[in-house]
């Protein structure tokens, strides 16, 4: 066995090795927590950006109320509802959403109908993308969200009044029980 396939074996073969690794260490111990402030930060808010970009899905998804009866054509509503979404949506946030029906053939021809609404109102300058979700947009408000709090307040029991027995505890008494 020769004196290198010895050494190979130890991390610390030499001096330097041992003062790089001393260096290393003592450089992150220093910086702590530095290093890790920016991941934190990003764990923390991302629970909001996906909270945003849902709230941002349900404002610009069109159900079937934006397309006529035999829903394949968008109505009225939905023409004035792609130019709304296109003039007042941050850029950022500009992508519509096409709800999915059970019919494959209606739902491509509903997206058909909002790209060719969405070309004709750019003029085909801007690419604005347009997305199938099967998420369906949440249809209360504030009201009715309020509604359904006051019901939920009925329901809840009254906490009970916890019993005193450690004598008379009247302020007046000046600290002497009975």
């Amino acid at each position: 066995m020769t004196a290198q396939s010895v050494s190979a074996g130890n991390p610390f073969d030499c001096a330097s090795d041992a003062w790089f690794c001393f260096w290393r260490d003592w450089k992150r111990n220093n910086a702590w927590p530095e290093p890790f402030v920016c991941p934190d930060r990003a764990a923390v808010r991302m629970p909001f950006a996906i909270q945003i970009a849902n709230g941002w899905r349900d404002r610009n998804t069109l159900d079937g109320l934006y397309f006529e009866e035999d829903g394949t054509e968008l109505s009225k509503l939905g023409q004035d509802r792609i130019r709304y979404l296109l003039m007042n949506t941050p850029y950022a946030y500009r992508t519509i959403y096409v709800l999915a029906v059970c019919d494959p053939t209606v739902t491509s021809a509903r997206l058909a109908a909002v790209q060719n609404a969405v070309n004709e109102a750019c003029g085909g300058e801007i690419p604005i993308p347009v997305m199938l979700t099967s998420r369906a947009p949440s249809e209360s408000g504030g009201e009715e969200a309020n509604l359904v709090r006051r019901k939920y307040l009925q329901w809840v029991a009254e906490p009970p009044a916890i019993p005193r027995v450690m004598g008379n505890l009247d302020p007046d008494s000046a600290g002497v029980n009975d």
